[in-house]
């Protein structure tokens, strides 16, 4: 399959993506905005579903900027004109792996 997974997300967010930049780190991102909100799972076995703010960041651009999801927990987002806290990430793979995937970056506006 090569990066045939990769080259579909890259023309999707190519299309949807706009820039994001972050308080402390120089080069900007592009994202997907999600701020409307996701539904979200807590784990294996709840039964209740939640909504969430997030952005959605491929992989590669992840890599390809030295970050990993981890480290952008507690940092601070810009896009769309409204700033925004990273509070979690959750990993959207693809059979290719995880780097070949997309991130959910989970929100909360600050205060």
């Amino acid at each position: 399959m090569g990066d045939m997974f990769e080259d579909m997300l890259s023309v999707i967010h190519g299309v949807l993506a706009v820039e994001a930049t972050f308080d402390d780190l120089t080069d900007p991102i592009n994202v997907i905005d999600k701020t409307a909100g996701v539904e979200l799972q807590p784990g294996e076995g709840a039964k209740f579903q939640t909504i969430l703010p997030a952005c959605v960041v491929q992989g590669v651009d992840l890599t390809a900027a030295g970050l990993t999801p981890a480290e952008l927990v507690n940092k601070f987002i810009t896009f769309n004109g409204k700033r925004w806290k990273i509070i979690n990430h959750k990993s959207r793979p693809t059979p290719e792996g995880e780097d070949s995937g997309e991130f959910y970056l989970f929100l909360r506006k600050p205060v």
